[in-house]
């Protein structure tokens, strides 16, 4: 399914079949708000980066929204290291101003509670240093006018991988001994597979 960004963000969002199915089955088995306001904490991430990109006056072409994230694909042309950095670390700015706001006016709610910590724990995600998150883009920006493309991208492979297998192992004691958090379990393949297809696709 595709359908049109709002005019001054531009673009399209297309919503693959899977992602869907694997809304609808949070939904149907949440009952509560609780869904809903996770999936909103993510789409003002997403805002984050697609409004900074507005600002730099860069339209997004497309937005592919995945169980775990999502994939924006910025107009084509060339981009200054600033204005990547200042993208990649949009979506974490936005999720900070939005959950700070919320506990500071509505400490008292426990839903908006719960949406306040659903943006803290969104931020800091993004801030690992894998390449499939906003950490890595941020880190890419930083390394790249430094040590050159091919250094920066090597560099980056190792550090994304070595994040990779530290979440994954703390994600495999977590759901080890208390048995619950799968959710960090299925991120965690969703991250290693998508930096496995990236290995496979260099040439």
């Amino acid at each position: 399914m595709t359908i049109p960004l709002p005019y001054f963000l531009r673009g399209r969002i297309k919503i693959p079949v899977f992602t869907i199915v694997y809304s609808a089955l949070l939904f149907a088995v949440d009952l509560s708000f609780y869904t809903a306001l996770t999936l909103l904490a993510a789409a003002i991430h997403e805002l984050g980066h697609l409004s900074a990109a507005r600002l730099l006056g860069i339209g997004a072409e497309q937005v592919t929204i995945y169980p775990f994230g999502a994939d924006i694909r910025l107009s084509a042309g060339l981009r200054s290291y600033r204005a990547d950095f200042f993208i990649s670390s949009a979506g974490i700015v936005a999720n900070c101003i939005v959950g700070i706001l919320c506990y500071a006016l509505f400490c008292h709610n426990i839903y908006l509670n719960y949406f306040s910590l659903c943006n803290f724990l969104l931020a800091g995600i993004n801030l690992f240093p894998a390449s499939q998150l906003d950490g890595g883009g941020i880190i890419r920006s930083l390394m790249l006018p430094l040590i050159g493309v091919e250094k920066a991208e090597k560099l980056l492979k190792i550090i994304s991988f070595l994040t990779i297998i530290v979440i994954w192992s703390f994600s495999i004691y977590v759901l080890f001994y208390t048995a619950t958090n799968l959710s960090l379990m299925l991120i965690c393949i969703y991250l290693f597979a998508s930096e496995f297809i990236s290995f496979g696709g260099a040439e």
